[in-house]
């Protein structure tokens, strides 16, 4: 499973959400600029090219030219531009054109980046330090010693301050929400990233990491179930227990890695025999259980068993090699063996050890008859047929 608190690249999480909101935020101030500035720009045909205008040509240009320089600029360095220029540009406007320039949104915005990005107490001190400019700009302006270079009614009546002033309420909170949209999204894919940790955990506790059958638990579970509904529908369900045969001589010439290759094989195998209906689990190292549901009788069981037979005695291909075991299979049916899943398991672990008692590689229900291998067919020659056809696909591929 994939690491889910660190992307492919190493990076935190909480990381990588900080660098996705720098990129945001100095791109926003660019888009900011784009439609500010050829607004504020437009001002000057009525009240002639004031040194504000200048410098908001000159925050344009340097944000642009971090947009052109963006892969060899760290992020950091860029928002830092973003800010300078949203703070310079807000002072500049407020010393020249007073509140008249909307200069406070640019102030404000500045303020807000430095919160968001350095945390609330530098947020706080870029909010003191803009408040104590707009004092010292009001002390200039109320004690008569600088004015607006315009008239102020004139001003109103040209269709640029408000241009301006409405492009300022939809830009800077078209920010803010694109700013803010950085942690939804981080939230909702936090919370997805849970709930996906929360399902794998939940499958790594209930299935088998190496094959991902059921484990015993959910085994004896799902058994219960089907054994209380089979018996009020007068139904049977089979247990059968599957022991490999010639396991253990496969991890000790092969070794451990073809021996969970070949766990591997004979779950994949046992899967595509079942029906979605069954159950199939692994009890741990070469053992498996399986419940089959709803059987009209034994000879269902029975004809379960020998075909799991006839597809474990197919070699596995590993390597350069193939892998060749048995099984052993005991049997045992609901309600005629027991009728609890205790009950079950015991009798069909006790029908299995009959027939490996007798030889192995066959099956034999519970208190009643076995069938081996040898008396269907030759175990040499299942052996040698399956070597001739694997030999043939593999010449084919």
């Amino acid at each position: 499973m994939k690491t889910t608190t660190q992307s492919e690249s190493g990076e935190p999480a909480l990381q990588r959400v900080r660098t996705e909101l720098c990129e945001r935020l100095w791109l926003s101030v660019l888009v900011v600029l784009l439609v500010v500035v050829p607004i504020s720009l437009g001002r000057a045909r009525d009240t002639g090219w004031l040194p504000v205008y200048t410098g908001h040509v000159i925050a344009l240009a340097v944000m642009a030219a971090t947009f052109v320089l963006r892969n060899r600029l760290p992020v950091n360095v860029r928002v830092i531009l973003a800010i300078a220029c949203l703070e310079l540009g807000g002072m500049g406007g407020l010393y020249r054109m007073g509140f008249l320039g909307f200069s406070a949104l640019w102030l404000s915005a500045g303020a807000y980046v430095i919160g968001i990005l350095y945390g609330w107490r530098a947020g706080l001190a870029a909010m003191a330090a803009n408040m104590s400019v707009v004092a010292i700009v009001m002390s200039l302006y109320v004690g008569g010693s600088h004015t607006v270079p315009v008239d102020a009614n004139e001003y109103m009546h040209q269709p640029w301050p408000w241009l301006l002033f409405a492009a300022m309420m939809a830009v800077f909170p078209w920010m803010l929400l694109n700013s803010i949209g950085v942690y939804k999204e981080s939230i909702l894919n936090l919370l997805r990233e849970t709930e996906h940790q929360r399902a794998e955990i939940e499958r790594l506790a209930t299935h088998d990491p190496l094959t991902g059958l059921a484990q015993l638990r959910v085994l004896r579970e799902r058994m219960d179930s089907t054994i209380t509904r089979a018996r009020g529908f007068g139904r049977n369900v089979a247990v059968l227990f599957i022991d490999l045969d010639g396991f253990k001589q496969v991890n000790d010439r092969f070794g451990h890695a073809a021996g969970d290759h070949l766990l591997r094989a004979v779950a994949n195998t046992l899967n595509s025999l079942v029906r979605d209906s069954d159950t199939i689990g692994r009890l741990g190292g070469d053992e498996f259980l399986l419940v089959l549901d709803d059987v009209s009788g034994p000879d269902v069981a029975e004809v379960a068993a020998r075909r799991i037979l006839q597809e474990l005695r197919r070699p596995v291909v590993y390597k350069d090699s193939l892998l060749q075991i048995g099984a052993s299979i005991g049997i045992a049916m609901s309600p005629q063996h027991g009728t609890t899943p205790d009950d079950l398991q015991q009798a069909a672990d006790a029908a299995m050890y009959s027939i490996k008692k007798a030889g192995r590689n066959g099956f034999a229900f519970s208190g009643g008859r076995l069938a081996q291998v040898s008396d269907e067919l030759s175990a040499v020659d299942t052996t040698l047929r399956n070597i001739r056809v694997l030999r043939r696909e593999l010449a084919g591929s």
